[in-house]
This record gives C-alpha cells, sequence and structure tokens, in this order.
C-alpha cells in the first residue's frame, strides 16, 4: 500500500473537443506545442494555411509508408502503428487525433475481418457481441496514449436526439455503442468549439470555445483554471495558447 504523499500522476492532461463542422476544432488543436495530427478527417488544409512559423507534423492513417491507399480493414492498424511512433518521438509534444467518428470507422472495419478471419463469417456490421471489443480496444489505445507523457487531443462530431419522455435534446459523441454515452469520461477536459454570425455585422463570424456545460453540448468540464468561454475569432494558434497554454501547462 502506498500513501498520497507519494502519488505522481501517469496520464498526462487529454482534452476531447467537440463542435460542429467549420467550428474551429483543428484550429484550436493546431494552437497546441508542437502537434502531430493523426488526418482521420483528412481536414487539417484549413488549419495548415493559417500556421505560420510553427513546427507540426501529421500522419495519413488511410495510406501505407510508400504512399498506397490501404484496403478498408488494414487502416486501424496502420493507425495504431502511427501513433505509437509519434508517442516516441522526442519531437512531438501534442497527439492530435482529427477524427474520433473516422478513427471508430476504421476499429469497426477491423473488427468485421478479424471476425472474417477466426471465425469464417461474412459479416457487414457489428454484431452485440463485437461491441465489448470495440469498446477495449478504442479505451485502451487512449488510456496508453494519456501514459505517453505527451499533450492528448481528440476531436469530434457529435448527434443531437429528442428524449421521449422529456422532450428535450441529449447530446452525445458520435460513435457507436455505449461509448457515445461515456467516451469523454477519458479525458481529464471537454471542451466544445462554436462558430456564429455576431449581431449588428453580417458576414462576420464569431468563433468561441467553452469549457462549462452550455445545454447544447455533451457534459463539458475543465480540470484547469479557463473561463467558460474563450474567444478564438480571427485569433492565430499561438494567440489562443497564449490564453490557454499557461493554465494547460501549469505555468
Amino acid at each position: 500500500m502506498k500513501t498520497g504523499s507519494t502519488y505522481q500522476a501517469k496520464q498526462n492532461f487529454a482534452v476531447l473537443l467537440v463542435g460542429e463542422q467549420k467550428t474551429g476544432k483543428t484550429n484550436l488543436a493546431m494552437s497546441f506545442p508542437d502537434p502531430w495530427f493523426l488526418d482521420c478527417d483528412r481536414n487539417i488544409a484549413r488549419a495548415a494555411r493559417v500556421v505560420k512559423n510553427k513546427t507540426w507534423f501529421f500522419d495519413d492513417p488511410y495510406v501505407d509508408d510508400k504512399g498506397a491507399e490501404l484496403p478498408t480493414e488494414k487502416r486501424w492498424n496502420n493507425a495504431v502503428a502511427q501513433l505509437k511512433a509519434a508517442a516516441k518521438s522526442p519531437e512531438v509534444k501534442t497527439l492530435v487525433i482529427d477524427g474520433l467518428a473516422a478513427l471508430a470507422d476504421m476499429l469497426v472495419a477491423h473488427i468485421i475481418q478479424e471476425v472474417k478471419t477466426s471465425e469464417g463469417k461474412t459479416i457487414d456490421r457489428l454484431r452485440i457481441q463485437d461491441y465489448q471489443p470495440l469498446k477495449t480496444l478504442m479505451t485502451n489505445l487512449v488510456m496508453g496514449l494519456r501514459s505517453s507523457g505527451k499533450l492528448l487531443v481528440f476531436t469530434s462530431h457529435q448527434k443531437g436526439d429528442k428524449d421521449e419522455m422529456t422532450g428535450r435534446m441529449r447530446y452525445t459523441i458520435n460513435m457507436p455503442g455505449s461509448l457515445s454515452e461515456n467516451f469523454g469520461g477519458f479525458f481529464s477536459d471537454v471542451w466544445a468549439t462554436t462558430s456564429g454570425p455576431v449581431a449588428g455585422k453580417p458576414g462576420e463570424v464569431k468563433y468561441e470555445m467553452h469549457t462549462k456545460p452550455t445545454g447544447f453540448h455533451i457534459n463539458l468540464g475543465t480540470s484547469v483554471e479557463l473561463p467558460p468561454i474563450v474567444d478564438c475569432t480571427n485569433k492565430m494558434p499561438d494567440q489562443i495558447w497564449a490564453v490557454i497554454g499557461p493554465k494547460v501547462l501549469g505555468t
């Protein structure tokens, strides 16, 4: 038995960024130091255009080392290999999985192929008994990355459904099975990005990051002392990091 005075946290800061498309999730992830992107959504072009004099890295899980497109069922193992390599790289300070739903799709295809290989069955979707391996593999991946010593960022879309009993909207992660309800619990922080028109200024758009419950997102929360809303409008990645970085790093 060990006393609390000897405890040392082995799991680093990890944030799940949720939000609709084009609300600035990838731009926000780009603000983190020396980020490496697992480009699951193949959608980092816009964020890349605004980056100046910043070191960042990426890998494409859809292709092999020679740039050839991989079959669907081989993409999960390729993504995991790329993640492990980035986690070991001394140049990388932040691991960014850009597109949680796309990564989950890779895992689903991997499990379906495993069923075909081990049981000789042809299936085109997950069976009830396949959801536990999916949850186990995804959970192990996240917890392993959290112990890597890197900052960790996942980006994800969310989905809303109206509760038939209360008539209220319920928001969950866009993932299969029970992970849609509880995946956020594997992270130290869950933030949301939003965009919308600026009152009285036609054509202008404001971008915000939310760290506290809003009623329009899955359960949000932060482990660091950040304001409920951080204005990201027209801000470069280094300007955003100037606001959130000292809190995230505890400096």
